[in-house]
């Protein structure tokens, strides 16, 4: 649902559901609820705003370069000398440049308001000027939804949520697979893997419910399929490097992680006959919302009773939102 903050002068829209819209929408939609309300004889919600026509009505829209005023209404009623009357109000509109630097997209918010003091509806140059310069404000005075601020810190459990997966779903597996070798022997760093070499050939992504990496090396190939688990970690550090994000505060550092059981084949399969576990870590930089392009590296282990390794590498760039087959969007930050 569309979150409202109703102030003495401003009412606020703003969410990442389509049912945030304009004033007018969001006035029928009241109105259409006090019909169904009245005709099932139950009370009626109050209109509160919508009884009465805005003064004014901005629509912010979050582009990939940041929040943008896209419309600017402003109502200047026109009274005639004689008391009580008055033309209809004249609209003004405008387009304004860049609001603030946060990073968002497919967000709109709507703001609208009036003044609440009667003798004010007759907007006078100062007032109009005034409007004027809260419209051209610098960035960091409007709220950024996205931007996270120093010493931000967050770890939790998650059910994915369709949003996050529709983002898994555009990320990609860059083409090398490294395996993890440390001063022991090879026996010990691929233990249960056939066929142990320093890189692979990788094409990796999410199927459905399940991460499937194929390796490949000359003629050899096996896969790794690592179901989704239903919940995952979900890690944001501020780490004092002095890296700030596009849209200002502190560049995080992030991981998703996942857990879960895992089968193979090929040159896996000898080491994963008895039941073994993976581990993934998915890792990136960006700010307090999650997009596929902030991560770019990934880590995973196998550990069983037969096997223990562990694979690395790098992400490729990710797939637009029209070819990976989920709902376009960003995840908003975690509360």
């Amino acid at each position: 649902m569309c979150s409202m903050i109703v102030s003495s002068s401003l009412t606020f829209c703003g969410g990442l559901g389509e049912k945030c819209a304009s004033r007018e929408e969001i006035c029928r939609r009241r109105r259409r609820t006090n019909r169904r309300r009245r005709a099932a004889g139950r009370n009626r919600f109050p209109l509160g705003a919508c009884a009465r026509p805005a003064d004014w009505e901005l629509t912010i829209v979050a582009g990939a370069a940041g929040w943008e005023i896209a419309t600017a209404h402003l109502w200047l009623p026109s009274h005639n000398r004689k008391r009580g009357t008055s033309n209809p109000p004249q609209a003004r509109s405008s387009s304004v440049g860049q609001l603030a630097s946060c990073q968002g997209r497919h967000e709109t918010v709507v703001c609208y308001g009036r003044k609440e003091n009667v003798k004010a509806r007759r907007w006078s140059l100062l007032s109009s000027m005034g409007l004027a310069s809260l419209l051209l404000l610098p960035g960091y005075v409007w709220a950024c939804a996205c931007c996270a601020n120093n010493g931000h810190y967050h770890i939790g459990f998650v059910k994915p949520s369709t949003n996050e997966l529709s983002l898994m779903k555009q990320l990609r597996f860059g083409q090398t697979a490294r395996l993890f070798l440390t001063e022991a022997d090879v026996d010990i760093d691929a233990k249960g893997l056939a066929h142990p070499a320093v890189t692979y050939s990788l094409t990796g992504s999410l199927v459905g419910n399940v991460w499937k990496l194929t390796f490949h090396d000359g003629n050899k190939s096996a896969t790794l399929n690592l179901p989704l688990p239903t919940r995952m970690l979900s890690y944001q550090a501020d780490i004092h490097d002095g890296q700030e994000s596009g849209g200002g505060g502190p560049l995080l550092y992030k991981e998703w992680r996942f857990e879960d059981q895992v089968n193979g084949t090929g040159f896996f399969q000898a080491g994963l006959t008895d039941p073994a576990k993976y581990f993934l870590v998915l890792q990136g930089r960006g700010n307090a919302c999650d997009t596929a392009e902030d991560f770019t590296h990934w880590r995973v282990a196998i550990t069983g009773k037969k096997a223990k390794y562990v694979f690395y590498g790098e992400l490729a760039k990710p797939i637009p939102d029209s070819q990976s087959g989920g709902a376009p969007g960003q995840h908003a930050r975690p509360e």
